[in-house]
């Protein structure tokens, strides 16, 4: 009786090919992969009311963000979220959408008492350009869309590769960017930030997009993602979570440091948290970074002023075990000869094509 009662319902609503409501043809665009940290963890805790509150927190942001740029579709998942561009041209809009989203979800951090620290408001999001197929279908009363692509595969690939709370660019996304794209947009073109990032041979090892923001915006996020890693260093003390875990903190505090424009900020984390012996095998890629955007073409006003200061730090940091790590990042960007210039003579002579 069983059997037979199913396959009469199945025969009143059989799918069809009429079913078929839209079926747009795949077309090169920007997509991006959005992967929402630490709902997985909260649920296999017993934690679903944490869980709750990040992706209603996130959908909200994405409710009010989305509709601000023309151009932009957004879909959410159990544990994370996709925006694409409806017109091949509009990348440039879905990468700002990206970009806003990113700021006012990690800003919810900081009115959270939290327990479990890998539950943080944290994303980790890829944008990619490739072939992305809209498909919408309805079988009785049950309606789902999806998405297809290479694009999308790009995304989640590029998103998955590292650690941190950042916006990676697959190769070829950056075509957004291009002039010829922002038309009467052309305003836009200065608020998207690019950093490049290489490996030990100076070859490109991965880009992203600069979230944290400008100005007043930056020391507050930065006070943040100082917070976070240190209270993940103490978890990761205590055994509670682990070093995977740590690095996601690491990479988003060099994610934030790396959109600090104030050297006053910058000199703090030229030798972070040294005296801190559990922080120290997190700490080489804190200070690389710090080194590298402290010593750069517009903070050199700074540096001839301070002199002293960054002697004293250079010399706290050639006896620790980051001295590998800082070198080798400073080599990689042209930084490394006109430091140690600067240092034993005073004067200060860097790069004029690396202004970044």
């Amino acid at each position: 009786m069983l059997g037979a009662r199913m396959k009469t319902e199945v025969e009143q609503r059989p799918f069809q090919e009429q079913d078929l409501i839209q079926s747009l043809p795949a077309d090169k665009r920007h997509v991006v992969f959005i992967d929402v940290l630490g709902i997985r963890r909260a649920l296999s805790m017993g934690n679903s009311d944490v869980a709750e509150r990040r992706l209603t927190g996130l959908s909200k942001i994405v409710s009010a963000v989305v509709p601000q740029y023309q151009g932009v579709c957004a879909h959410g998942a159990t544990d994370f979220f996709l925006l694409w561009s409806s017109q091949p041209d509009a990348g440039w809009s879905t990468a700002l959408a990206a970009r806003d989203i990113f700021r006012e979800y990690f800003d919810l951090n900081d009115a959270e008492n939290k327990k479990d620290v890998e539950s943080a408001y944290l994303l980790r999001a890829g944008l990619a350009y490739g072939d992305v197929k809209e498909l919408a279908k309805i079988g009785g009363k049950v309606t789902y869309s999806i998405l297809l692509g290479d694009g999308l595969g790009a995304a989640y690939e590029i998103q998955a590769t590292r650690k941190g709370m950042r916006l990676f660019l697959a190769p070829g996304a950056s075509r957004a960017f291009r002039p010829q794209n922002w038309g009467e947009n052309a305003t836009y073109k200065t608020n998207i930030k690019i950093d490049r990032h290489h490996d030990a041979t100076g070859a490109l090892e991965y880009s992203d997009i600069r979230w944290v923001g400008y100005r007043k915006e930056v020391p507050p996020r930065l006070r943040r993602a100082d917070k976070l890693f240190n209270d993940a260093v103490r978890a990761f003390r205590q055994g509670t979570i682990g070093e995977g875990i740590v690095q996601h903190y690491q990479q988003t505090l060099c994610a934030v440091l790396g959109g600090c424009a104030s050297p006053e900020l910058l000199v703090k984390y030229l030798t972070y948290n040294d005296a801190n012996r559990h922080a120290r095998p997190f700490l080489g890629p804190i200070w690389s970074t710090a080194w590298l955007r402290l010593f750069r073409a517009k903070c050199t006003s700074f540096l001839l002023d301070h002199r002293d200061l960054v002697h004293e730090k250079f010399l706290k940091m050639s006896g620790s075990p980051m001295i590998a790590d800082v070198s080798l990042t400073l080599v990689r960007h042209n930084r490394w000869r006109p430091l140690l210039r600067f240092l034993r003579s005073g004067r200060l002579r860097l790069n004029p094509r690396i202004r970044k």
